[in-house]
């Protein structure tokens, strides 16, 4: 990293940093999360996001193409070693990942961001609320327009646009009736209950009477041998088989 004649470091343009493909990403936010609409359109037979500036001034080829909301944020991303310290830049955050983010006061707080859950191509991102930054001295917010301006090769980009879809919906798995012919599943954190499958107790209590069996017999035979006389050794040492 280039550094000043003080030992300083030097400062770093602002940079839009997404959420990487593989591993997390930890920042702290200086600011609100805005948003916009992007389409995707293939320039030079790459596919590249470009914003979308309305239905009214969006050439309708482009508006056609299908459109994805985009929230930035002002943020600081931390790095780790060698560096150790926070960048300030400009940080792209999906609808699935906005979602915690909502109707928060986000300025000093710090979140961490991954994509996991495979779906198709695509990893979904998700965040997690890490801890506050209280006493921190964080620099103000930005604009963020010039910064997205480069990304988009569009001058006049505008920001306020809400997150347009409705929020995902949840429900834990229900574990209670298992289908005929289907096996309870030891899931991790379960132990298995008597009652969830009356096939499997069954073969559990014919495997664990067959194991008393084994070992009653093995203690009658011991306790048989106790007291009988035993042969003498044979030339070479050992005792002849009974």
């Amino acid at each position: 990293m280039p550094r000043r004649d003080d030992g300083s470091a030097a400062p770093l343009p602002y940079e839009c940093v997404p959420v990487p493909r593989e591993g997390k990403i930890v920042v702290r936010f200086l600011g609100p999360v805005e948003g916009l609409i992007t389409h995707y359109t293939a320039v030079e037979k790459k596919k590249r996001p470009v914003w979308c500036p309305g239905i009214d001034q969006c050439p309708a080829s482009i508006h056609r193409s299908g459109s994805e909301w985009k929230g930035y944020a002002p943020c600081q991303r931390w790095r780790t070693t060698p560096h150790s310290d926070w960048v300030t830049c400009v940080f792209e955050i999906t609808a699935c990942g906005h979602e915690l983010l909502k109707d928060r006061d986000l300025r000093g707080e710090m979140w961490e961001f991954a994509r996991s859950l495979q779906k198709g191509k695509h990893k979904e991102v998700t965040s997690k609320y890490l801890t506050n930054c209280p006493g921190v001295d964080l620099p103000g917010p930005f604009s963020l327009i010039p910064c997205l301006s480069r990304l988009y090769r569009a001058a006049d980009i505008r920001l306020g646009v809400e997150c347009p879809y409705l929020p995902r919906q949840f429900a834990a798995p229900q574990q209670d009736i298992v289908p005929p012919g289907e096996k309870a599943a030891n899931r991790a954190g379960r132990a298995y209950r008597r009652g969830d499958d009356p096939d499997l107790d069954r073969r559990l209590d014919e495997r664990a009477g067959k194991r008393v069996e084994s070992a009653t017999d093995a203690r009658a035979a011991i306790l048989g041998g106790i007291g009988r006389p035993v042969p003498p050794p044979s030339s070479n040492g050992t005792h002849p088989p009974e």
